[in-house]
């Protein structure tokens, strides 16, 4: 009986133990888990997606997004003043920063429409008045070249044909009398006669008979060429009436800008040059004559035109250099072009501004 109370007291007394035991060592390793979380826990706006998120907000954005700096010299945007809502308060008028520049080219637009309704309505001297407005308001590239191009097919029905309109203050018929001569009818109205017979279809002047009636053309006519542009601009008064394109001077040989008047006794049709580089002789007829077939002399007024010689318009075997600068720095055109411009320039009387 002894010994059995003895056993049970020792029974219990292993099982306190190795309660103590498995409580210590599980306390110690709480500890140690508790110890460890601690020092590597990170909060949650510190976790390495956040931090990468919140890096990627701070870096700049790619290339494809960044605003091309050389757009914003050219076309700044407008400084408006606008207070944010907490500053203005809840009433404060909403302002949208405007342009005068695309309030400009909404107005030119919206013309150029109404000179191609005019023009659908076969209404050509509406039309030729409504797209040179445009032009002259300033037009975007694209819309631009579209008027260049409306341009040259509505002044093939009012200029270059024999019709006449009757609300037309440059075209007019006229009644040949007798003696009249086509070289006169033209001086009358400071045109060249070669436009009254390309206008009437006249194949020579001697061909002009008493009691005939013809279509005439009030001038002079003057052009504009834009170096910039490589494009030469032909008015009536304040009507455009064709646009061609041009080659100017290379770099280091650069036409002039300035006025020049078109020089009595130097237009030349089939002419012959010299160069003055090499002093080689180009006579009429040759191939390889880099004037074309015409030639317009030109004496410079002012600018740095001014007292210049030597310089002119001309045709070009190079046809494929037309849109470049590629000339000794006279006004190459394509031969078909300069044709007609040289029917329409007058001597002593037309004038061409060279622009930037």
């Amino acid at each position: 009986m002894a010994r059995s109370s003895y056993t049970n007291r020792n029974s219990n007394y292993h099982g306190r133990r190795i309660f103590l035991i498995t409580a210590f060592i599980l306390m110690a390793v709480l500890a140690v888990w508790r110890l460890f979380s601690s020092r590597f826990s990170v909060e949650p706006h510190q976790s390495p997606i956040n931090t990468a998120i919140a890096q990627a907000n701070t870096e700049a954005p790619p290339a494809s997004v960044i605003p091309d700096k050389s757009d914003e010299a050219q076309n700044p945007l407008p400084h408006t003043n606008i207070a944010e809502p907490e500053q203005a308060g809840q009433n404060a008028p909403k302002v949208k920063p405007e342009s005068a520049a695309p309030a400009i080219s909404g107005k030119a637009e919206k013309v150029l429409d109404e000179g191609r309704a005019a023009m659908a309505a076969q209404d050509y001297i509406t039309a030729r008045e409504k797209i040179s407005q445009a032009m002259a308001l300033g037009l975007p590239r694209r819309q631009a070249k579209s008027a260049e191009s409306l341009i040259n097919q509505v002044s093939d029905f009012w200029l270059f044909s024999r019709r006449i309109f009757p609300n037309d203050p440059y075209c007019r018929r006229y009644r040949v009398e007798s003696g009249d001569l086509l070289v006169n009818i033209g001086k009358k109205f400071d045109v060249p006669y070669q436009i009254l017979m390309r206008i009437n279809g006249i194949e020579k002047p001697s061909s002009l008979r008493a009691g005939q009636n013809i279509k005439v053309v009030q001038g002079p006519f003057h052009a504009v060429v834009n170096r910039e542009r490589f494009m030469m601009y032909v008015y009536s008064g304040d009507v455009l009436v064709r646009v061609y394109p041009v080659s100017t001077g290379k770099p280091g040989r650069e036409t002039p800008v300035g006025s020049w008047l078109v020089e009595a006794g130097k237009k030349q049709i089939n002419p012959a040059w010299t160069d003055p580089d090499t002093s080689k002789q180009f006579f009429p007829d040759d191939k390889d004559n880099p004037l074309g077939e015409r030639w317009i002399g030109l004496k410079g007024l002012d600018g740095d035109a001014k007292g210049r010689t030597g310089f002119g318009i001309h045709g070009t075997i190079e046809p494929e250099k037309i849109g470049t600068a590629a000339s000794r720095g006279c006004v190459r055109l394509l031969n078909k072009d300069v044709e007609e411009l040289y029917d329409m320039l007058t001597e002593g009387k037309s004038r061409v501004q060279v622009v930037d």
